[in-house]
């Protein structure tokens, strides 16, 4: 059932995403707000409100969410790659610039 509701929701976000990539991003970010809500052991919620909390800059809950995908699976790639390039962004932009 949740599997459901997140591809469906992902279609949506999908579907605003020519209007704009910000506006996409934060429904993204409320989409899987709720999901959480309902199933908090659903990580893979926890992963993509992180790439969508990336894409607002909004740092600090971004890199709290891929801690807690890490937690939960330490070999989750895409979190992994997302830390990892998290890292490097931080060496390159002070995060008060970030925001």
């Amino acid at each position: 059932m949740l599997a459901m509701l997140l591809y469906a929701s992902c279609r949506i976000v999908y579907a605003v995403t020519s209007l704009s990539h910000s506006f996409a991003n934060f429904v993204n970010v409320l989409v899987h707000t709720q999901i959480i809500s309902l199933d908090p052991t659903f990580i893979e919620a926890y992963n993509r409100r992180a790439t969508a909390l990336f894409g607002l800059h909004r740092a600090q809950e971004c890199f709290a969410d891929l801690e807690h995908v890490l937690r939960a699976n330490p070999m989750h790639y895409g979190a992994l790659c997302g830390k990892v390039c998290f890292s490097f962004l931080l060496i390159l932009v002070p995060l008060e610039q970030y925001y």
